[in-house]
């Protein structure tokens, strides 16, 4: 056999083997590194937990080994043993260090007992949420390969209720005592206030003597007889309240003045009141109901009792200025008064800002017994920079119309009963409401313009300062016409009118010559809009007429034809020469 002729370098034999030997070294290297990591977090996973110098000593000793080693499987025991009505053995999930221990025996059942009723009627459990891991981790950190990666926790938040205004957590916390695994029970602080949870959503009185057919709980985990006690209960209360209104009513028809028409606006209210005030009592004691169903249904009836008295505070304030707008809107019919149109728009104004007020008092009194919408506060204003800015835009339009009302009625560039003329259009301001103004036009239309095209936009407003106003009249006329008869004329006939305020002196001028006629202006004026608009149409028609009749006609405008004799024509008519 012969022998290859190319040799192996020296050099190059050398490098490959150095470089194997790099690639070992960082492999071994890598591989120590993984092992020191995934030791170290192992140690950090095992070692967050609570030390314990002992746990539930006044207990007799487990009949047998118990899986508490992660937050699911402690909660799995403790339902399934509750479920079973062994609460003996569930109790052996709750921390009792807080409780004596010569006592401990004695109370562990009832204290589970008690418990597992909280967390099943309140549906407190998400099992979904609930970690089956020792470190009580739910998800694993993205990009990691351990299993074990994540922050370990020692304290598992299981949910919250609330008693006197101050919320009770329900924890899982992770103990250990001395060397033995690490467990994870309710903790100390829990179980030293189920007492307290269990009076208040513990199961009403009636419970107990009611067979278990009735206190089942098909719906949203409320017993079957507090369903029908609560349809009861509003049927009662509701007929209470009808026979409030029509008691009311009555006292009404017999009243007289501003008594009878004050309680006729209040009789819904009354009625509405009566009714949800006393379901509101009978339902306070506790008595009927449990305290899962008073804790949503309490402050439902506080709400709509509110909002009730919303409902009447909004109706005698729109009574008492509505009885004062009346007597303003009587004296600007009968003519423009200036101190009447402004009380008019003031109070007009104010009447809607006092309902408003009203109503956002109402509406923050209703929803602060609402105490679960702390957590829904706190997470709006997290996002608080985005909603501002969303909802700027979106009320933009209305909030500057609020602001531009507030605006009207304070400077009053315009108020109820000026006459205008906006858009081409003339009339009367009707009315001014929270976003936008009604003018009623002389054609008896409604122009709806919102209030900050008052502030921003131009338009005439002819009885701000002074209802005297004056109007123009244009009659067009022939080049020959003698002005100074049209003259004695309007002078003649605006004397003797009796809308003519005399401010105005008789004027009659030549405004504007066009090809074809004379444009002759003649003023009028009036002590208001409305009569200067018929006093300048009847003077009008008048020097109209006057004009047909002067000299037949003859100064009427008139287009004037120059004729011309061609000089076609011209010779054509000449003799001819023989």
């Amino acid at each position: 056999m012969k022998r290859s002729r190319h040799k192996t370098h020296p050099f190059i034999t050398g490098a490959t083997v150095m470089g194997l030997m790099l690639l070992m070294h960082a492999a071994l290297y890598a591989n120590a590194q993984t092992m020191n990591n995934a030791g170290a977090l192992s140690a950090d996973t095992h070692s967050a937990y609570y030390q314990l110098t002992h746990l539930n000593q006044g207990l007799p000793p487990a009949p047998e080994a118990i899986n508490l080693q992660t937050p699911q499987a402690a909660l799995e025991f403790f339902v399934l043993r509750s479920r079973e009505r062994v609460f003996a053995e569930a109790a052996r999930v709750l921390n009792l260090n807080l409780v004596p221990a010569q006592s401990q025996a004695s109370v562990a059942a009832e204290l589970a007992e008690q418990l597992f009723f909280v967390l099943d009627s309140q549906r407190l459990i998400q099992w979904d949420d609930v970690s089956d891991r020792p470190d009580a981790q739910v998800q694993v950190v993205p990009g990691s390969s351990n299993p074990l990666a994540g922050e370990p926790l020692r304290s598992v938040l299981i949910g919250s209720l609330r008693i006197d205004e101050r919320d009770i957590a329900i924890r899982l916390q992770r103990v250990r005592v001395a060397n033995e695994a690490p467990v994870w029970v309710f903790s100390a602080n829990t179980v030293e206030n189920i007492p307290a949870l269990y009076e208040l959503y513990g199961p009403a009185p009636m419970d107990t003597w009611l067979p278990a057919w009735l206190t089942a709980r098909p719906v949203f985990g409320v017993t079957l007889w507090e369903w029908g006690a609560l349809l009861l209960l509003i049927a009662f209360c509701a007929l209470l309240g009808w026979l409030a209104g029509r008691l009311s009513e009555s006292i009404a028809k017999n009243a007289g003045g501003m008594v009878a028409t004050l309680a006729m606006k209040l009789v819904r209210p009354v009625a509405f009141a009566v009714a949800f005030g006393l379901l509101f009592t009978l339902t306070s004691g506790g008595w009927f109901f449990s305290g899962s169903v008073l804790s949503v249904l309490q402050p439902v009836l506080w709400v709509l009792f509110i909002a009730v008295l919303t409902w009447a505070g909004t109706r005698v304030i729109s009574l008492f200025t509505r009885r004062f707008e009346r007597q303003s809107e009587n004296i600007v019919k009968e003519g423009y008064n200036e101190h009447a149109q402004q009380q008019l728009t003031a109070l007009s104004v104010a009447r809607r800002i006092f309902i408003f007020v009203v109503i956002l008092l109402g509406f923050g009194v209703g929803l602060s017994q609402f105490t679960s919408l702390e957590l829904l506060s706190t997470t709006l204003l997290t996002s608080a920079g985005i909603a501002s800015v969303i909802i700027g835009i979106a009320a933009q339009p209305v909030l500057s119309n609020i602001v531009a009302g507030v605006q009207v009625a304070i400077t009053q560039p315009v108020r109820i009963g000026d006459s205008v003329f906006i858009e081409g259009n003339w009339g009367y301001v009707e009315d001014l409401r929270y976003t936008y103004a009604l003018v009623r036009t002389w054609d008896e239309r409604r122009l709806v313009l919102p209030l900050r095209y008052l502030v921003s936009e131009p338009y005439e407003n002819w009885t701000l300062k002074d209802t005297h106003i004056i109007k123009p009249i244009y009659v067009y006329t022939d080049y020959r016409v003698d002005v100074q008869k049209i003259r004695d004329k309007f002078t003649a006939l605006l004397k003797a009118s009796d809308a003519w305020d005399e401010r105005q002196t008789p004027m009659v001028q030549v405004t504007a010559v066009m090809k074809d006629a004379v444009e002759v202006r003649a003023l009028c004026s009036a002590k208001d809009p409305s009569a200067a608009w018929t006093l300048h149409c009847e003077l009008r028609e008048a020097l109209l007429a006057y004009v047909q009749q002067l000299e037949d006609g003859a100064y009427l405008p008139r287009q004037r034809v120059q004729l011309q004799e061609h000089p076609f024509h011209a010779a054509s008519e000449r003799p001819h020469e023989s």
